[in-house]
């Protein structure tokens, strides 16, 4: 008999199990997932959105540089100077030249960030050149100024129509053909200027620091990878290693594509933005234009271990794994209690029933309750009295 109810007990705390157990390790799942998933999601979303933040920065602070450019193009004393020039009159340039000096240089000393700010001529030659020589703002004097004829932004800017600007290229700055040492990376707008019968009057150029364009393009504190800007030909503009950058002014070939030919195919092959998993790294990327030129696209990359990416996925891991097994402990817990709370008066209501079959009425019978078990106590109750009552009138007939 005990051996049967031990098999019922186990019946209805397997019973319990699945009721109980089994949905709660599919909800679980279904949750685990669908959690992991989103903060998988949002960490991806969250390193795609910084290199969107930091291109959107690089942007706006070079659309500043061209709005400068194109405003001090039409300046009014620069347009008195072009004039002057044109008439010969050295009266008049000299008058010109010195209010614009001094107004150029106060726009200069105010943002900081211009190294030059020049004018040069239909020739190539420096009319004027004002110079940011470590936040001393001086212009150079007439033997200082030079031919630049040669070179490839005045030769490019002086085919622009009005009000169009030249991008160049972000290199590093030279002097008589030479680089300058230490390393000043630069990059320049222009914008030609004319005299009033249309004909071309040079044009009007300024240097920005690069220094100041890639001080947005940087890791978050606390993040551990690589972070990079390369410019329209893969070239690095900023590199964790600093060796690794202008390699176009160098003269080295170290592109995006020879460090990291993988990323380089991805990013190809991928739209303006987004994020890619390549082996164990996520790859972070976002494609800007730069202001006035559509087709100069730089790039920046990011390149994060799946380990740093998976932390929270991760810690979600092991909260939810801890509180999965308490709940599946609970729930078991609770199946064995609600089984026993089941099988232990059936139990006892039969070893009554053994008891009553062997002639023993005395026996208490404890289980009290309202439910079927209950109506089952009660009817054991009125089975023994019944047969009390029944072997009672048999002995006093046989006396």
């Amino acid at each position: 008999m005990n051996f049967l109810f031990s098999r019922i007990q186990n019946k209805l705390i397997a019973a319990f199990i699945l009721v109980v157990v089994i949905p709660l390790l599919v909800v679980g799942i279904y949750s685990y997932q669908t959690t992991s998933n989103l903060l998988l999601q949002n960490e991806v979303d969250k390193k795609w959105q910084v290199g969107k933040s930091q291109s959107l920065q690089v942007v706006q602070f070079l659309a500043k540089v061209m709005n400068d450019v194109l405003f001090w193009s039409h300046d009014k004393h620069l347009n008195e100077l072009v004039a002057a020039r044109r008439g010969g009159n050295s009266e008049a340039i000299k008058k010109a030249l010195t209010t614009i000096l001094e107004d150029f240089s106060g726009d200069m000393q105010k943002e900081g960030f211009y190294h030059k700010l020049r004018y040069i001529d239909e020739n190539g030659q420096e009319v004027f050149t004002i110079l940011n020589d470590r936040h001393l703002i001086r212009s150079l004097a007439k033997n200082e100024l030079q031919d630049k004829s040669d070179r490839y932004y005045f030769k490019e800017t002086m085919k622009l129509d009005v009000s169009k600007v030249f991008v160049s290229y972000t290199d590093l700055e030279e002097e008589h053909g030479e680089i300058v040492v230490p390393h000043i990376p630069v990059v320049r707008y222009a914008t030609p200027i004319f005299y009033a019968d249309g004909r071309r009057a040079g044009i009007i150029i300024a240097t920005v620091e690069a220094a100041y364009v890639l001080s947005s393009v940087h890791l978050l504190p606390g993040e551990v990878g690589g972070h990079y800007l390369v410019d329209q030909d893969g070239y690095f503009l900023h590199h964790t290693d600093a060796s690794k950058q202008w390699g176009r002014s160098l003269k080295k070939n170290i592109t995006l594509k020879s460090e990291f030919p993988r990323i380089a195919e991805a990013v190809e092959q991928t739209g303006k933005a987004g994020a890619i998993i390549l082996e164990n790294e996520l790859v972070a990327f976002s494609k800007f234009a730069l202001p006035g030129h559509s087709e100069m696209i730089w790039t920046i990359v990011s390149v994060h271990p799946m380990e740093q990416i998976m932390g929270p996925v991760n810690e979600f891991t092991l909260v939810f794994m801890i509180l999965t097994a308490v709940a599946l402990l609970g729930a078991i817990i609770l199946a064995i209690v609600m089984a026993r709370g089941i099988s232990s008066p059936v139990l006892h209501l039969a070893q009554v029933a053994d008891q009553i079959s062997r002639g023993d009425f005395e026996t208490e019978i404890k289980a009290k309750s309202n439910d079927e078990i209950g109506q089952l106590a009660e009817s054991v109750r009125r089975m023994r009295s019944s047969l009390e009552a029944a072997i009672s009138r048999l002995r006093k007939r046989k006396r």
